[in-house]
């Protein structure tokens, strides 16, 4: 009887040590999939280290989707690293569709430099006034 339990007991610590992991990359998954299926092409290894960095997936890997879609491109790794240097990566993308779509000939370096220098000069002006 002694052993059994031991058996059931090892069984279900395993078990558990299973669902840890299944928790954490189990909604990635759906991401993945959503990704994958709307031809914006990503690993499930670079949604997990956007998940570590504390990035949120979910946003980015909808821009990337919409920038994919629109026929630009555009890296998810742009995207991410524009996030954390505190671009409006929403507002970037959507100036790169429309710009796209009336042909104009704009690069996500200058459609990002633009919306940081607005975004800062919106800052000072409402943290410094002289």
């Amino acid at each position: 009887m002694g052993n059994e339990t031991f058996f059931i007991v090892a069984i279900g610590i395993m078990f558990c040590i299973m669902l840890v992991p299944l928790f954490i990359v189990g909604p990635l998954i759906r991401l993945w999939m959503m990704c994958t299926m709307s031809g914006a092409q990503i690993s499930l290894f670079q949604l997990v280290g956007m998940k570590l960095c504390r990035s949120p997936v979910k946003h980015l890997c909808e821009l990337y989707i919409m920038s994919t879609q629109a026929g630009l491109d555009i890296k998810l790794t742009q995207i991410e690293r524009a996030y954390r240097a505190g671009g409006d990566v929403e507002l970037v993308v959507r100036a790169m569709i429309k710009a796209s779509r009336t042909e104009q000939n704009l690069t996500w370096e200058e459609a990002l430099q633009k919306t940081m220098k607005d975004q800062y000069d919106d800052y000072v002006e409402d943290n410094y006034e002289r």
